[in-house]
């Protein structure tokens, strides 16, 4: 992580905290895996983006959608991650 707003910060339980070192520190241990991976994949893919329902450790009965892009002409490789809370859809 280079950056995060109040907002992602305030979503992910981490308001009070530093930004964790890995996507990955955000989820819950059965979504390690797949969300690590995704983010390898779009870091080093063509410019895309996609989205993947994760459980977060604050809140791990209620999925998200987290959206992935792959960023390009900026420089290094970089990935932008959102949060999308579907709970008043529901």
């Amino acid at each position: 992580f280079l950056f995060a707003n109040k907002a992602f910060m305030r979503a992910t339980g981490r308001k009070d905290q530093d930004l964790p070192q890995f996507p990955s520190d955000l989820v819950i241990t059965e979504d390690k895996g797949p969300l690590a991976d995704a983010v390898r994949r779009y870091a080093k893919g063509a410019a895309s983006s996609g989205d993947m329902a994760v459980r977060l450790i604050n809140e791990p009965e209620e999925p998200v959608s987290i959206g992935i892009a792959g960023i390009r002409g900026i420089g290094d490789a970089a990935v932008l991650l959102s949060l999308s809370d579907s709970t008043e859809e529901k």
